[in-house]
């Protein structure tokens, strides 16, 4: 019978098939000896659809052959399509297969062609195709390889080792598809998410744009006002000085404490302005300075009135910043002003700290408090009326501060400690040894 496919049965009656089982076996033993877990067992089934089942397209001149594995295989969830010839195949055929079982002798020379040409097309190049052959040709096994096959069985063959194929092939290739899609719809989400990325960096550059033309207007604005009112100040302060000279009266002490803090804010505001507008350009963007904390912070708290370092209090390290030393001391002592300013005769209390990875200072005024309303703004320009605390008139001083120290890299807030006080906690980063 020329059919080339016989049950399993019936190669194992044969020397071949008795010289397969026997290398089987010792192959198995090898295995099992090397290892301490037994094998998994190897589930080909896999899930089909009940009403299509895998569709397979056999290319094959010997379509009768296969009539005596039909219903086995139907019954195994396999929809055969056989055709003996080229003129018999359908055009959508191949494209509603689910594999392709091709062999060599179809068509003369036409299975290794028409393999060949499934894998150049465009109408179902990803199917799986198993080539077959009853011949023993090395030859012919490479060629289909070379061609575009993913596999080659030799006829006969048992029906459970078809299978067994069928179902590894057409699982891998649903796999792969379904791969394919994930990955598709992956490059999909990150196209999309780089899309928003790119928008979303688009608008903070525009933003960025902005706050930068607000900082350079609101330093232009500073300078401006401050060098216009410093002329016309100049000329006033000037002439009260000569009127005050030549006062023949006792002078009128009320009147002269009014112009003495005049003048004294409005040169604090004119200079502090000048400075907050010309702060940014006096940083070291290039080189980095050292500056000793102690240094500058132990004298400014020693010199406030009714203050003391407290007990616990540590040394503080050294800070490396691109801020100049002059310019961080600068902001300590408008700091050491304001605590001045709310302390009056209260006593104050200062305390630093070394954290792993930061340096606190702490500065604790006793029976102060400030509106809860002005604590998360107090450092901003012009947030603070002289009228909403006991410091009265702070001027720039907190928008000083909170600058310097954020050009410092450090941070700076204001909390009330209950009823008990206010609190300054200024937090700087630990700088690496020298």
């Amino acid at each position: 019978m020329a059919v080339g496919i016989v049950p399993m049965h019936s190669i194992r009656c044969g020397f071949v098939g008795k010289r397969l089982n026997v290398i089987a076996e010792m192959s198995m033993m090898s295995i099992m000896t090397q290892i301490s877990d037994p094998l998994p067992s190897i589930d080909f089934t896999m899930e089909v659809d009940s009403e299509n089942g895998i569709r397979v397209l056999i290319l094959d001149p010997t379509s009768s052959a296969w009539k005596a594995w039909e219903t086995q295989l139907d019954s195994r969830g396999l929809r055969l399509n056989v055709v003996s010839g080229a003129a018999m195949l359908d055009e959508g055929a191949i494209a509603q297969a689910d594999i392709l079982v091709i062999s060599v002798e179809f068509e003369a020379d036409g299975g290794f062609v028409c393999c060949e040409r499934i894998r150049e097309g465009k109408e179902n190049p990803e199917i799986p195709i198993i080539m077959m052959s009853s011949s023993r040709s090395l030859e012919e096994r490479s060629r289909a390889f070379k061609v575009g096959a993913n596999d080659f069985m030799q006829k006969p063959f048992p029906l459970e080792e078809f299978l067994a194929r069928v179902h590894s092939h057409v699982n891998t290739a649903k796999l792969r598809e379904a791969l394919r899609k994930s990955n598709n719809r992956l490059e999909t989400k990150v196209k999309e998410r780089t899309q928003e990325l790119e928008r979303a960096n688009d608008a903070l550059n525009v933003a960025n744009e902005r706050l930068s033309s607000i900082g350079r207007l609101k330093s232009r604005f500073l300078d401006i006002i401050s060098h216009e009112l410093r002329t016309p100040l100049n000329g006033i302060l000037g002439a009260m000085d000569l009127i005050k000279s030549e006062w023949v009266e006792e002078p009128d002490e009320e009147l002269e404490e009014i112009y003495e803090t005049s003048k004294s804010r409005l040169l604090s505001l004119i200079q502090d302005s000048m400075l907050l507008g010309q702060m940014e350009s006096m940083v070291d963007t290039v080189e980095a300075h050292w500056i000793d904390l102690d240094a500058i912070v132990n004298p400014v708290m020693a010199a406030i009135p009714h203050s003391r370092k407290s007990d616990e209090s540590q040394r503080l390290g050294t800070l490396q910043s691109l801020v100049p030393p002059e310019l961080f001391a600068l902001a300590i002592e408008k700091l050491g002003e304001m605590v001045t300013r709310f302390a009056a005769a209260g006593e104050v209390i200062w305390h630093c700290a070394e954290r792993e990875h930061e340096m606190e200072i702490h500065i604790f005024l006793k029976d102060v408090s400030v509106p809860e309303s002005l604590l998360d703004h107090f450092f901003e320009p012009f947030e603070v009326s002289e009228h909403e605390t006991i410091a009265g008139d702070l001027g720039l001083r907190p928008a000083l501060v909170g600058e310097m120290l954020k050009l410092a890299q450090g941070t700076i807030r204001l909390c009330n400690e209950g009823s008990s006080g206010l609190k300054f906690e200024v937090c700087l980063p630990k700088s690496p040894e020298r």
